[in-house]
């Protein structure tokens, strides 16, 4: 119904303006307002602004062409200075990309310079950046004595601006630590792929109830006493209040592991080496093919062969000749789901240069 009507309508004017057009034309014109932008996935709104040259205009129609493929047309209502004359807005899609418009009313009041109509389009989410040309079309206006009113028409651009899309990247993603062992955690805020000035704040938004602590400003994590038997898993977040982006690293805070070995005297010869098996217990230990046992400090101990199973390692080794008596610290290294935990114990071992004297 509407685009018969608008049809209609138009023919009548196009009649009118035939039969009464003179010779010299009066002069106005229609304008898109420019200088709108927008983001993908934004709405926006034009107006179209009528300039009269102080030249009468009671009514008009004109084409509105868009590109179908940036924007989606939502709806045109009718401007200030039209509606304040008493004018109504009718349109209608011609096809894709094409839409009419007709400025009218049952009366002879003249439109004064400004809003004609406001059009309201919506910037498809997949819009390149960029800018956009509107246009206009098939231009009809006439004055109250149905006198044809020249229009000089000028177009438009939506200016589409690249969205910012920002993200922090945090160092080290993840982390595997002792009871009491720290680690620095750093971020990095880009925007677009450039490095931005960031504001981070941190915090333990998953706490696994061992004390951990981190500082908000630095970002240094402390982790807490594990004694609950189990390894706990606590999520960190970043936020860049700046740039409003957030961002999540884990860290593993092992169980604490007591570790025991035997023998745990050790001695050396004065000329040769002597070799010795280790036996490790770690009470909650989780030791797998990844566990390697380092002893300090180097060149007292050296280390053959080993195998480490569950809470179990055993290990060869070898003490080197004529070493000064003096206790060894034992470090045992486990990767564990990509990560590397340490459990220590110092003066794990004693060296001693002489054997026991035995009873004859």
């Amino acid at each position: 119904m509407i685009e018969k009507k608008v049809s209609l309508v138009l023919g009548v004017i196009a009649l009118v303006v035939v039969i009464n057009s003179s010779n010299g034309f009066a002069s106005a014109s229609l304008d898109f307002l420019s200088g709108i932008s927008g983001y993908p996935g934004d709405t926006v709104f034009l107006d179209i602004n009528l300039t009269s040259n102080s030249d009468s205009v009671a009514s008009l129609n004109f084409d509105i062409n868009y590109n179908v493929g940036i924007l989606r047309l939502i709806d045109i209502q009718v401007g200030t200075t039209a509606d304040s004359a008493g004018k109504s807005l009718e349109h209608n899609s011609i096809y894709p990309g094409k839409e009419r418009c007709l400025v009218f009313g049952i009366n002879q009041n003249n439109i004064a310079d400004g809003q004609i109509v406001q059009v309201e389009f919506f910037i498809k989410s997949d819009a390149p950046a960029g800018d956009v040309d509107l246009s206009l079309s098939n231009a009809v206006a006439a004055d109250t004595e149905a006198q044809e009113v020249e229009l000089i028409l000028n177009n438009g651009i939506i200016t589409i601006n690249q969205p910012v899309i920002c993200q922090i990247a945090v160092s080290p993603a993840s982390a595997t630590l002792q009871s009491g062992e720290t680690v620095d955690f750093q971020a990095t805020t880009t925007c677009n792929g450039n490095m931005v000035t960031g504001s981070h704040t941190w915090e333990i938004i998953q706490a696994g109830g061992i004390g951990s602590s981190i500082d908000a400003n630095t970002g240094k994590y402390s982790a807490g006493d594990n004694n609950t038997g189990f390894d706990v898993t606590e999520t960190i977040k970043v936020d860049d209040a700046l740039n409003n982006e957030t961002a999540t690293a884990v860290v593993m805070v092992m169980r604490n592991v007591k570790l025991e070995l035997s023998p745990k005297v050790l001695y050396s010869h004065s000329k040769k080496t002597r070799l010795y098996t280790l036996r490790i217990w770690g009470e909650k230990a989780a030791f797998n093919d990844t566990s390697f046992p380092d002893f300090q400090p180097n060149g007292y101990i050296t280390l053959i062969s080993w195998r480490g199973f569950r809470n179990v390692m055993i290990a060869r080794v070898s003490v080197s000749p004529n070493v000064l008596d003096g206790p060894v610290d034992l470090s045992i290294t486990t990767e564990i789901n990509g990560n590397t935990a340490t459990v220590k114990k110092e003066g794990a071992i004693m060296i001693k240069k002489r054997f026991p004297s035995y009873p004859k």
